[in-house]
């Protein structure tokens, strides 16, 4: 209901232009008998609007928001009342006046009379069809509307209007140069992206914070982008070739704070040239002999590290005798860690959980070693739920289980293995 009726009051503003125009054959100005002597400096608009009626007798119709915002120096002596409204609403967006024979005046923001209403106006009729003048061949565009029903952005940032109607230079589109500014600096903005919102048109700031684009006439939505830069969008109406400044606020996000922690000293107090950490999940993925897992396996096939030979049990590592190593569990010795030729392991795989080999710089805290060291560690049991794994070869079974004895504190790791490789040779003697 009140946007039939808003645009049915400005379809009667305009015919009462159009009936105006016709009677008198363009805008009505009275007899201009009286003449006006004033000098203002710096007087809000407002108030010489009020003097010049008080002076002159005629009655201005005007809304209060569209002259509380200039100031205005002017002077001028003994001149009619529409060269002292030239004078005093130049620079303003009042561009202009209609001036009564009643003695009334009514003062225009970027409104221009027409003495037709544009094609439509009421809306499109199903049944009319364009009649296109034989002959016409450029095509004035229709005076601007703007409603707050088609703003499109939020509401919070003022409609910007761009430049002065005035019917003799009507066009499709206009000239804006404009100016991004930092709100809070005041520098310049460069590389700041200005779009017409749902276009491909596009303009760059210079290292000025300059630009220049060509909009429609009329209403347009500018979408303002840069890094650093609040993104944002503007609401513009373009009335005539002018300039604009945006004054832009600073982009900047809030992070939550980062801490690196680093052991800076640890290279230094910690020698780790030479040694290399084997897992025990690793000894999973090497071939098995007669199904004997062996950790130590592994270490054969780091750089440094080689088997004693065919038939001999322990490793060589850079060049130096199998009793030059020394072979820790859980800090205590295994002076012998293969049986049977390297073939079986002293320890069960399934209650390892991997070893440190150091092959050179020994740390101290192992003792003197002329080859190497193995530390292997024992894995620490489940404390939430029993676990256990084992396997079954044709020589070895092995067994493990993990039973927590009080949950989330301590747990107990149980292993267990078996050779019965002596069934097996008497079987097939038999």
């Amino acid at each position: 209901m009140s946007l039939k009726l808003r645009t049915s009051l400005k379809g009667l503003l305009f015919v009462f232009a159009y009936v105006v125009s016709l009677c008198a054959g363009g805008v009505l100005y009275a007899q201009e008998t009286e003449v006006l002597s004033g000098t203002y400096t710096k007087a809000p608009l407002k108030d010489i609007i009020l003097d010049l009626e008080e002076q002159s007798g005629y009655a201005f119709f005007f809304l209060p928001d569209w002259v509380s915002k200039d100031t205005i120096t002017v002077t001028f002596n003994e001149q009619p009342i529409s060269l002292v409204l030239d004078q005093v609403l130049e620079g303003t967006a009042l561009n202009h006046y209609l001036l009564e024979k009643d003695k009334r005046i009514f003062l225009l923001e970027n409104t221009v009379i027409y003495d037709e209403l544009p094609r439509y106006f009421f809306g499109r009729d199903s049944s009319d069809v364009p009649n296109v003048a034989v002959g016409r061949t450029r095509r004035l565009p229709p005076p601007t509307f703007f409603n707050e029903d088609i703003r499109k952005t939020q509401k919070n940032q003022e409609v910007v209007r761009v430049g002065k109607a005035d019917a003799t230079q009507l066009k499709q589109a206009y000239m804006l140069n404009g100016t991004a500014v930092n709100a809070r600096t005041g520098e310049a903005i460069e590389d700041l992206a200005i779009r017409l919102k749902g276009t491909n048109l596009m303009a760059l700031t210079d290292a000025n914070g300059t630009f220049k684009m060509e909009l429609p006439a009329g209403y347009n939505v500018l979408s303002i982008r840069a890094m650093g830069i609040a993104a944002t969008e503007r609401e513009v109406i373009m009335y005539n070739d002018g300039t604009l400044t945006f004054q832009l606020e600073e982009g900047l996000q809030q992070l939550d704070e980062v801490v690196v922690e680093a052991e800076a000293a640890k290279n230094v107090e910690d020698a780790i040239t030479g040694s290399e950490q084997i897992d025990s999940e690793e000894s999973k993925n090497i071939p098995l002999v007669l199904g004997e897992r062996d950790i130590l396996q592994v270490a054969k096939a780091l750089p440094g590290i080689s088997s004693a030979g065919e038939g001999a049990t322990g490793l060589n590592v850079r060049g130096g005798k199998t009793d030059q190593n020394l072979v820790l569990l859980d800090d205590a010795v295994i002076y012998n860690p293969q049986h049977f030729f390297g073939i079986f392991q002293a320890l069960n795989p399934f209650t390892t959980k991997g070893v440190a080999i150091y092959k050179g710089a020994v740390p101290v805290e192992f003792g003197g070693r002329l080859s190497s060291v193995f530390d292997i560690r024992t894995k620490n049991g489940s404390v939430e739920k029993i676990a256990g794994e084992g396997s079954i070869g044709p020589v070895t079974g092995n067994l493990a289980l993990e039973i927590p004895l009080q949950k989330d504190k301590s747990s107990l790791v149980v292993g267990g293995r078996g050779a019965y490789a002596d069934w097996i040779l008497r079987s097939l003697d038999d």
